[in-house]
């Protein structure tokens, strides 16, 4: 009896992205990122699947602004508890300094 190898199986679920909402209330704020992360990925024949959960064994793309603590500090004990987990980051935040404090979105006149 032939069974796959598991080359095959690693090839598959590589093409497999799991676009991780859990760190969002409500998706108005992300939807557009969502629709355009998941059409780009699509036409490329990767399979992106929403979740609202942090997927272990798995590529988990977070689109986040990173200014919740308590978020962060989840998404870091993920990475911690289940380190072959891949993590890919949008950033919708930027990074400014203004008067010499930095801050996210402090964009300067």
């Amino acid at each position: 009896m032939n069974q796959p190898s598991n080359n095959t199986q690693q090839t598959d679920e590589a093409k497999v992205l799991y676009l991780y909402t859990g760190n969002h209330g409500k998706q108005a704020g992300v939807k557009d990122y969502i629709n355009l992360i998941s059409s780009l990925l699509k036409e490329r024949e990767i399979d992106v699947r929403i979740s609202s959960t942090l997927v272990p064994n798995a590529t988990n793309l977070v689109v986040d602004e990173f200014t919740n603590y308590v978020e962060n500090r989840k998404i870091a004990l993920f990475k911690e508890n289940s380190p072959e987990s891949k993590l890919v980051f949008v950033l919708t935040e930027f990074v400014a300094r203004k008067w010499g404090v930095e801050s996210f979105n402090f964009f300067p006149d």
